[in-house]
C-alpha cells in the first residue's frame, strides 16, 4: 500500500507542478523533478525499545512505475537499517556525536547552506528530503495519524498510510465488509492551502481506486 501510495503522490504533484515547490526566503522555488521521502525506523542501538527515524528518496518517482518504486524502497530501507546508505549515514553519524542542544543549530545550518545560499554541503546530499514525504504508520498498527511539519527540511507534504482494515461500507445499497485505508496528510499552509490540497488528494484517491492508473505515463 505505501509503495502505491507514493506511486499516486508522485503523479498528483506531476499533475499540479505548482506544489512541487520549496520556500526560500520569501519566494518558492520550482523544484526540478518529483522526488519522495520514504521514512524508515531503524533501530536505536543504544535505548533497547526504541528506534530512530530516517529514510530514502526516490528520485523521479513520477517516471517509474510501481514495482521499480517497491524495490528500490525496499533496498534502500535495507541499506538504511544495516547503515549503509552514503551520504544520509555520514550525517546522521555527525548528529548523533553531537550534544541534543546543539543539534537543532546543527540543522538550522545545514538547511540555511543547502537552501538559502544553495551551496553544496560536504557529505550532505543535496535536497536530502525531496518534494514530500511518506510514513506507512500502518505497520505499526497505527490506523491514522498526523505527522508535524518540520520547517527545516523545506518539505510541504507529509503523508501517512494508514493501517489496512476491514470495515462496513455501503455498496450498492448493502453494507459490506471492505478493505479500508486511511490516508492522513500535513500541509505547510505557506505552500499549499485547501484547494491545491485537494486537487492533489483527487488525484491520489483516483489513483488508488484505479490501480491501472498507477503506472500510467
Amino acid at each position: 500500500m505505501t509503495h502505491a501510495v507514493t506511486r499516486a503522490l508522485a503523479a498528483g504533484l506531476r499533475k499540479y507542478p505548482e506544489n512541487n515547490v520549496f520556500l526560500r526566503g520569501n519566494r518558492l522555488y520550482q523544484r526540478d523533478d518529483v522526488d519522495l521521502f520514504v521514512l524508515v525506523a531503524m533501530p536505536n542501538d543504544g535505548h533497547s525499545g526504541r528506534a530512530d527515524l530516517s529514510g530514502s528518496v526516490i528520485r523521479k518517482a513520477d517516471t517509474k512505475r510501481i514495482e521499480d518504486i517497491a524495490g528500490e524502497v525496499r533496498d534502500k530501507a535495507a541499506s538504511v537499517r544495516a547503515r549503509r546508505d552514503g551520504k544520509m549515514a555520514g550525517t546522521r553519524s555527525l548528529l548523533h556525536k553531537l550534544p541534543n542542544t546543539a543539534v537543532r543549530w546543527a540543522m538550522a545550518a545545514l538547511d540555511f547552506v543547502q537552501y538559502d545560499l544553495n551551496l553544496t554541503v560536504p557529505g550532505s546530499p543535496r535536497d536530502p528530503f525531496g518534494s514530500a514525504m511518506v510514513s506507512s504508520v500502518g505497520m505499526l498498527g497505527i490506523c491514522r495519524g498526523f505527522a508535524p511539519i518540520v520547517t527545516f527540511n523545506r518539505c510541504p507534504i507529509i503523508l501517512l498510510v494508514g493501517q489496512v482494515e476491514e470495515r462496513a461500507v455501503v455498496c450498492d445499497g448493502q453494507i459490506v465488509a471492505r478493505p479500508m485505508c486511511c490516508l492522513c496528510a500535513t500541509f505547510d499552509h505557506r505552500i499549499l492551502d485547501g484547494y491545491q490540497a485537494g486537487c492533489i488528494s483527487k488525484i491520489v484517491r483516483k489513483c488508488i481506486e484505479t490501480p491501472e492508473l498507477l503506472d500510467a505515463d
